[in-house]
């Protein structure tokens, strides 16, 4: 009876384990605000309209945040490699170029600070960039969220 009991019980088990969602929380995870750039000698600080990347879930979304809303202008997928990279798999960009590409990213994470470098593709070739970006308060994009329509706006992005 015992025996019974505990192979319905982990029957169950399984069956509601492959209903529910497995999210792993990585280091990325959260929303960082563009601080620092260098693309190709292109170099500035604190840019407007303010850049904000958000990381969920395994899917990340790059914003342009205005007074009076946002425009979302790269979505796509992200896999954690290791302690020092990532890929983001771009599916939607205003950058044409971009759609479908993975691209490395290496990381590295200091307090609450992101430091990015790689190499993405621009309408004249390749780019090689770093960015410094700061961990900001999620709740930043939670005010123009509900604005924001479900495919990228268009913009020249770089």
């Amino acid at each position: 009876m015992k025996s019974t009991f505990a192979l319905l019980s982990l029957f169950l088990l399984l069956v509601i384990s492959s209903f529910t969602k497995s999210s792993k929380v990585t280091p990325l995870d959260g929303s960082w605000e563009l601080r620092h750039f260098n693309y190709g000698g292109n170099e500035g600080s604190n840019p407007t309209p303010r850049n904000v990347k958000v990381f969920e879930e395994g899917k990340f979304g790059f914003y342009l945040l205005y007074k009076g809303g946002a425009k979302k202008t790269i979505d796509g997928t992200f896999e954690v490699l290791d302690e020092n990279s990532y890929t983001e798999t771009i599916v939607q960009a205003v950058n044409k170029p971009m759609i479908g590409k993975t691209y490395k990213i290496n990381y590295q994470i200091k307090d609450s600070l992101l430091l990015m470098s790689g190499t993405f593709d621009s309408p004249n070739g390749k780019v090689n960039y770093s960015e410094t970006w700061v961990k900001v308060n999620s709740k930043i994009l939670a005010s123009v969220a509900k604005k924001l329509p479900d495919t990228i706006m268009a913009r020249k992005v770089f």
